[in-house]
C-alpha cells in the first residue's frame, strides 16, 4: 500500500505543477487531495508513522495552494507554513514542499 501512496502523491506533485500553469483546474486539485485525504484516513493497513507522513504532505500542500490566493499577508502565511514543515520531522516529500514555498516566496 505504500507505493500505492506514493504513486498518488507524485500524481498530486504533477497536478499542482499543472495548476500553476493554468489556475482553473483550482477546485480539481483540492478535490484530489480531499480524496486522498479519505483514502488515508480509511487505511488501517499502514504503519501509523507512515500514514502520518503522508497526512502531513497532503495538509501541506492544500495549505500551499491556498496560501497562493492570500494578498495582504501573503508573505507571512508561506513563512509560517514554512517553518511548520520544516519543523515537522514526519513529512512525504518534504524537499519538494519546501521548493515550492522558496517559489512562492519569490513570486509577486
Amino acid at each position: 500500500m505504500n507505493f500505492c501512496y506514493r504513486v498518488r502523491t507524485l500524481l498530486l506533485r504533477i497536478y499542482y505543477e499543472f495548476y500553476n500553469q493554468n489556475e482553473e483546474n483550482y477546485d480539481f486539485l483540492l478535490d484530489y487531495i480531499s480524496s486522498l485525504d479519505k483514502q488515508l484516513k480509511r487505511d488501517k493497513s499502514l504503519e501509523k508513522n507512515k500514514l502520518s507522513a503522508f497526512v502531513n504532505f497532503t495538509k501541506f500542500t492544500k495549505k500551499i495552494i491556498k496560501a497562493r490566493f492570500e494578498n495582504e499577508e501573503k508573505l507571512k502565511i508561506v513563512n509560517l507554513i514554512g517553518r511548520s514543515i520544516e519543523l515537522d520531522e514526519n513529512v512525504f516529500a518534504k524537499d519538494w514542499l519546501l521548493e515550492k514555498i522558496r517559489e512562492l516566496r519569490t513570486a509577486p
